[in-house]
């Protein structure tokens, strides 16, 4: 079949169109077969691909750092892997064959792909197996008769039109493909790093809680002798309170997580038990960057509004294509006995007929000027769609800036307060520094502990955002997934 996109082709047909009727017409040709004919040639521009509008992307990103380092091919980059993380890489691998997001988009891509083959076969005539008895003078009284009848009756420019369209809808389901295997990626990643953070989290929490326990028993000896008033007891049992009640979160948060990561992988919730230390990842060493044209070409998204907005054009060239004729072909090819007391075909006959058929239903001028605008809404959400994705994009350095030196400067707390609960610690075996405000310096240490795993979480949510809103690894194994899933389901 020709490629749709030959707007040269189409122009020949509008030109043969002009010339046929002329020659039919002669001096009939009254104006409003010319308003019609004129309108037939201004749909000849639907019939071929839509400029995309022209926007002006800046050449850098305004909160990308300058030590962050710009990574070719991203899509194909399974960024993942530099956690070196084994548990993570397989729920990923699984993630991929068996999500149902990802099955519901490579069936609606298959689906496209079947109405691109329907189309175009389109170009094929129709072959059909003719057998009886006739004596109808137009088919020259054939008797009894055994043929074939192959016949094509096709609207040239319907044809390359609804191409069009559906070429572009199996680009548009394709990339809603790649966007359903982004999205699945980053959520794996980010259930996993909520989990482990969420593990790492009820372990210090119970610790502040043991330690916690410990200062209330030393505050309860003193009260009975009178060191310490009620008030401070007061105050460390509702420190007690709090604790307990974020425990509780915690171990909420943690079967989100799980449930989350089960559902991911098409399983039924249960708890999801990984040994993976959050304390020992270190998301500042990772530095991902690109150029908003790099990011722009990549993004499913943005390829997704590009060709929806190509179907939306393709679907008024189909409205301007119902102005066209149709063209008739067919031939019949058969054993005949040209005698009606013979029942035996004993000869040979052939009938051909070429003609074309042209008329004009007036609701196709309403059906063109509604999709004419639904274009024009098509066209507003291309440009959208774009001012979100660098909008986004630029968030997302934004935060991955913001919440790293967040998590730096919390770090570095941290490392001070531990130097000088070190130093308190000798100073309480020297018996120079009493137990209890020991105690209380562990406490303080310990809070801040909670509060940089916090810290860490955000840092490593931020870092996971920034690779999905530079389109990081949809790419990864695609056929190979792709192939996986389709035997499974």
């Amino acid at each position: 079949s020709p490629k749709s996109s030959e707007k040269v082709s189409v122009v020949i047909i509008c030109l043969i169109i002009i010339d046929l009727e002329s020659k039919q017409m002669s001096m009939k040709v009254n104006g409003g077969l010319c308003v019609a004919l004129s309108v037939v040639i201004g749909g000849c521009s639907w019939m071929g691909a839509a400029n995309l509008p022209s926007i002006q992307s800046p050449t850098n990103f305004v909160s990308m750092n300058p030590d962050m380092r710009n990574i070719e091919s991203l899509p194909y980059l399974a960024w993942w892997q530099q956690f070196n993380d084994k548990t993570l890489n397989g729920l990923i691998e699984s993630a991929l064959k068996n999500n149902m997001s990802i099955g519901m988009a490579i069936s609606n891509a298959e689906n496209a792909r079947g109405q691109l083959t329907q189309v175009e076969l389109g170009w094929v005539p129709g072959i059909g197996l003719w057998g009886g008895y006739s004596t109808n003078p137009a088919l020259g009284t054939p008797g009894s008769f055994l043929g074939l009848f192959p016949a094509l009756s096709l609207n040239i420019a319907s044809q390359i039109a609804q191409t069009n369209l559906a070429e572009y809808g199996v680009k548009y389901q394709q990339s809603a493909l790649d966007g359903a295997r982004l999205e699945v990626i980053s959520a794996i990643v980010a259930a996993y790093f909520t989990l482990i953070s969420q593990q790492q989290q009820l372990v210090l929490l119970k610790q502040y809680s043991a330690d916690l326990v410990k200062l209330v028993e030393l505050s309860v000896k003193k009260l009975n002798i009178g060191l310490q008033s009620d008030i401070e007891l007061s105050q460390l049992k509702s420190q007690q309170s709090l604790i307990a009640a974020q425990i509780e979160l915690t171990k909420h948060n943690i079967q989100l997580s799980s449930n989350a990561i089960n559902y991911l992988l098409n399983k039924n919730p249960e708890q999801v038990k990984i040994g993976g230390n959050f304390a020992q990842l270190d998301f500042s060493k990772f530095k991902p960057g690109d150029l908003p044209a790099n990011v722009l070409q990549n993004r499913p998204d943005i390829k997704m509004a590009e060709y929806a907005l190509q179907v939306s054009h393709a679907k008024v060239g189909i409205d301007y294509s119902n102005l066209f004729p149709n063209i008739q072909l067919d031939k019949f090819v058969a054993g005949v006995t040209g005698n009606p007391l013979v029942m035996m075909p004993n000869q040979f006959s052939q009938y051909t007929d070429a003609y074309s058929i042209w008329g004009v239903e007036p609701s196709i001028f309403g059906a063109i000027e509604a999709d004419k605008s639904a274009y024009a809404a098509q066209v507003y959400s291309y440009v959208q769609t774009v001012r979100r994705a660098l909008k986004d994009t630029d968030n997302a350095f934004s935060a991955n800036n913001r919440y790293t030196k967040n998590y730096q400067e919390i770090e570095s707390a941290y490392m001070s307060l531990t130097k000088h609960l070190l130093l308190q610690g000798n100073l309480s075996q020297n018996g120079i520094l009493a137990y209890p405000e020991l105690l209380q310096s562990k406490l303080a240490v310990a809070a801040l502990s909670i509060l940089l795993n916090q810290a860490k979480l955000q840092q490593a949510s931020a870092l996971v955002s920034l690779y999905q809103q530079l389109a990081g690894g949809y790419k990864y194994k695609e056929s190979e997934s792709y192939n996986k899933l389709k035997i499974d389901g």
